[in-house]
């Protein structure tokens, strides 16, 4: 697949999808602390387990970081997304760091910096960047999965299972 065109995200945007592992959110290797958690599986379309269409959802708890003499508490960061091959077709992300839109001629966004807590990436001509705002924004994990499995036709495989699930948390005193 050489030129990934908005069709082709569409079509498979628009088929009814089934994950093919139940959620088991496993541990990004990473350097940063908390830890990035990962849920990753393939999808089934029809009766065809493709390898190359999947749903990847990400999770980094709420830090707090001492600068200085002060304590910055950063929130949760969660997103979700459709991801063909390398191409992330469907996404919803969900951090406090604005997104600037490079992409998307004659979309309502282009150009726009968008600095809602959540935002939706749509494939565009031109790939992915493309970004539209979500309000109110969704504000748990969870939320942001609900909300996005039927934006991608996507039916998770048993249920949802939230990434802190059986981890126990330190007390700040």
């Amino acid at each position: 697949m050489s030129e990934f065109s908005v069709q082709d995200a569409l079509l498979i945007i628009a088929e009814q999808k089934i994950t093919v592992r139940e959620m088991e959110w496993i541990p990004k290797k990473t350097v940063s602390n908390p830890q990035w958690n990962e849920f990753v599986s393939a999808c089934r379309i029809q009766s065809e387990i493709r390898e190359d269409v999947m749903f990847r959802a990400q999770f980094r708890p709420a830090r707090v970081i001492v600068v200085g003499g002060a304590d910055i508490t950063l929130s949760e960061i969660f997103n979700c997304a459709i991801c063909v091959g390398p191409h992330r077709i469907l996404a919803l992300d969900s951090e406090d760091t604005a997104h600037t839109n490079k992409i998307g001629i004659g979309r309502p966004f282009y150009k726009q910096k968008l600095t809602g807590r959540t935002h939706l990436h749509l494939w565009t001509e031109g790939g992915y960047g493309y970004a539209e705002p979500i309000e109110p924004p969704l504000l748990s994990v969870e939320s942001l999965i609900a909300d996005f499995l039927p934006r991608a036709n996507l039916t998770l495989l048993g249920s949802f299972r939230h990434p802190l699930k059986g981890t126990q948390l330190g007390l700040n005193l």
